[in-house]
C-alpha cells in the first residue's frame, strides 16, 4: 500500500499549500527535519541588512529560470512531434540546467555575492549542487536527476561540439533522455525550489517589514542590463 501523501505547508511554516506531486510522497519526518534546518539558516540571514532586497531578487530570478525551463520543455515536445530532432538535445539540457539554476538561487548556503550567483555559476557547479541537495532529502530523485542530466549534457555536447568534428556516435550515453524523464526531473527540482521558497517566506515573516528601495544595487539588477566589453 503506498504511503499517504504528506501535507508540506505545516512543515515549511508557509501560509499557503502548493500542490506538490513528487515531494508529498516523501517521509514526513525527513521533510520536517530538512525544513527545520533550512528555516534556522534562513532566520539568521533574514536579520542582516539588505536581506529583504536580496531574497526578493533571488525569488524573482528563480521564477524566471523556471519559466524558461517550462518554455524549453514545451519547445522540446513540439520539436519531437515535428521531427526537429537536431534541437532536442539543446532544449532537454537547458530545461534541466535552467530549473537547476532556479533551485541554486534558493539555497541560503550559496552566497549572493552581489548578484554573481545569478550570472556566473558554472554548469558543473549548478548540476553538482542540485544533485547534492536532492540527495539530502530524496536519494532516489537525486539518482534519477544525475542520470538524466548527464545524458542530456552528453547529447547536447555531441550535437554542439563532437558531432561536427568527429561524426555521430552510437553510444547510448549520447542519446537525449526521453521527454517524460526530463519533465519528471524538472518537476522535482522545481518542487525543491518551491519548498525552499516556502521556508524563505516563513523565515522572513518573523522579521519586521521594511520598505524595499528600488534604487538599491540589488534590485536594480532585476531591470538594468550591463555588458562588459573585454
Amino acid at each position: 500500500m503506498p504511503a499517504k501523501p504528506i501535507e508540506i505547508a505545516p512543515l515549511t511554516g508557509a501560509e499557503y499549500e502548493y500542490d506538490y506531486q513528487q515531494l508529498k510522497r516523501l517521509d514526513a519526518g525527513m521533510v520536517a527535519a530538512y525544513c527545520n534546518s533550512l528555516r534556522q539558516r534562513l532566520a539568521s540571514l533574514a536579520r542582516i541588512e539588505g536581506a529583504s532586497e536580496e531574497w526578493v531578487a533571488r525569488a524573482y530570478l528563480s521564477i524566471k529560470f523556471i519559466l524558461a525551463s517550462t518554455l524549453m520543455l514545451s519547445s522540446e515536445e513540439y520539436a519531437a512531434t515535428r521531427n526537429l530532432q537536431v534541437v532536442v538535445p539543446y532544449l532537454a539540457y537547458y530545461a534541466i540546467f535552467n530549473v537547476s539554476r532556479a533551485f541554486v538561487l534558493m539555497i541560503p548556503d550559496q552566497s549572493w555575492d552581489e548578484g554573481a550567483l545569478a550570472v556566473d555559476p558554472t554548469h558543473t557547479k549548478v548540476l553538482n549542487l542540485t544533485g547534492d541537495y536532492l540527495r539530502r532529502l530524496a536519494p532516489d530523485i537525486a539518482e534519477k536527476y544525475q542520470s538524466v542530466s548527464r545524458r542530456a549534457l552528453s547529447a547536447r555536447e555531441l550535437f554542439s561540439y563532437s558531432f561536427p568534428a568527429l561524426g555521430l556516435s552510437t553510444s547510448i550515453e549520447t542519446h537525449p533522455p526521453i521527454l517524460d524523464d526530463v519533465i519528471d526531473v524538472c518537476q522535482a527540482v522545481a518542487e525543491f525550489s518551491q519548498l525552499h521558497s516556502e521556508c524563505v517566506q516563513s523565515a522572513f515573516r518573523r522579521v519586521p517589514a521594511v520598505a524595499l528601495d528600488r534604487k538599491s544595487k540589488t534590485l536594480r539588477k532585476l531591470y538594468e542590463y550591463e555588458h562588459s566589453w573585454v
